[in-house]
């Protein structure tokens, strides 16, 4: 993978710490390959994102209604941008059981 080492771990930091945060346990790690990229997922068991909120999520001071957990608004915007800057993405999908799953893709060496 080509990465700032230092920017890699912020967006995955924030992804994981998002997830102790608004999701549920078990939280799971997964790196596979996605054509020329290399897509890091941070999977949770949560309740997920609510649709309604999904295409505002990696918005600048984004925040759901009702959401108890403190933060700016500003974390899931940072890691898009950082990802963005490195020629990659940042998404988010629903978990196929419930959950979410937060990828980070990047460009493959």
């Amino acid at each position: 993978m080509r990465a700032d080492p230092l920017r890699l771990e912020q967006m995955l930091t924030n992804l994981l710490g998002n997830a102790h945060k608004y999701g549920a346990a078990p939280y799971t790690v997964h790196v596979r390959p996605d054509g020329d990229l290399v897509s890091i997922d941070v999977v949770d068991a949560g309740d997920g994102v609510p649709e309604e909120f999904r295409a505002s999520l990696f918005r600048e001071f984004a925040r759901a209604h009702g959401t108890v957990a403190t933060g700016t608004g500003l974390g899931l915007h940072v890691v898009r941008t950082l990802a963005e800057a490195q020629s990659g993405r940042a998404s988010y999908a629903p978990g196929p059981y419930g959950g979410s799953v937060f990828t980070i893709s990047l460009r493959a060496c």
